[in-house]
């Protein structure tokens, strides 16, 4: 199995978070989709793979589950990815790759 790896470094509240995201180049692997991306078990929730056809949507997904399992005082904390991260204070949700 040949795997080709994406870093993204995620900011949620006050929290630091990197994923790597596998892509399948070649090989026998079962995955149902391209890329995967799997999210260690924590205290507030179980381990989960996240599988998808792109790698900035596996990643927006991760943090989209990131961001549910925080106890966030106001919702408007949480941004979503976009192409080109602006410069935010560390309340904001930013991927880069």
């Amino acid at each position: 199995m040949l795997l080709k790896e994406h870093r993204f470094t995620v900011f949620a509240g006050a929290e630091v978070h990197m994923f790597t995201i596998e892509e399948l180049v070649g090989g026998l692997a079962f995955w149902p989709q391209r890329f995967r991306l799997k999210l260690p078990a924590s205290s507030r929730c179980e381990a989960k793979t996240i599988y998808g056809a792109d790698c900035e949507k596996v990643a927006q997904e991760a943090a989209d589950v990131l961001a549910g399992e925080a106890d966030w005082e106001e919702k408007g904390k949480v941004k979503r990815w976009s192409p080109k991260p602006p410069v935010v204070p560390p309340q904001t949700l930013q991927i880069q790759e």
